[in-house]
């Protein structure tokens, strides 16, 4: 199985930015909206999400602020979208929202692709000197992997999924970033 990668950036007009990597067959913002959701809506760790538009609006959304966009990118397989890492951008401060892979994918180093497609086209270009997260306390995994990458342990919020597990907040800091 072929995997593909594309990388999305939206800037704050709301009109694609910057692609790299290639595009995801078929791409438009509603089936990709879908696909996203989707596999957000399977997973217990995904902030309550009860609408569509309600999630469309998180990802897609056009910003009033020059400073703030997002990015997402996309390992489609196949024409089908099997895992994604979304993100909000601020000033120099990242926050990724979603790392999200359908179950059958999990495993397949499919997020650290994600993330270093993250880290390279957005984070190192763009003089970013934070990245924070959340994640359950109780994903063991994905505590494991994010620490594996360089993220720390910063704090907890209490209450933080639907399913009303606590999410641990971790960074990482990038170094001289001037």
């Amino acid at each position: 199985m072929n995997h593909s990668f594309s990388f999305i950036c939206f800037s704050p007009s709301h009109k694609i930015k910057n692609t790299s990597y290639g595009t995801p067959p078929g791409f438009n913002e509603k089936n990709l909206s879908l696909a996203m959701f989707s596999i957000c809506n399977k997973s217990s760790y995904a902030p309550s999400l009860t609408q569509l538009d309600v999630f469309c609006a998180s990802v897609f959304a056009p910003s009033t602020n020059l400073y703030c966009y997002s990015a997402c990118v996309l390992c489609h397989i196949e024409g089908l979208l099997v895992g994604f890492l979304n993100a909000n951008i601020t000033f120099e401060n990242v926050d990724i929202d979603f790392i999200a892979i359908q179950e059958e994918y999990k495993r397949k180093k499919i997020a650290e692709t994600l993330f270093e497609i993250m880290e390279k086209e957005l984070i190192l270009k763009n003089k970013i000197k934070l990245v924070t997260l959340e994640v359950g306390v109780q994903n063991q995994a994905a505590l494991h992997f994010y620490e594996k990458i360089g993220f720390k342990k910063i704090g907890i919020r209490t209450k933080y999924y639907k399913n009303r597990e606590d999410a641990v907040i971790m960074q990482k800091i990038y170094q001289n970033r001037e």
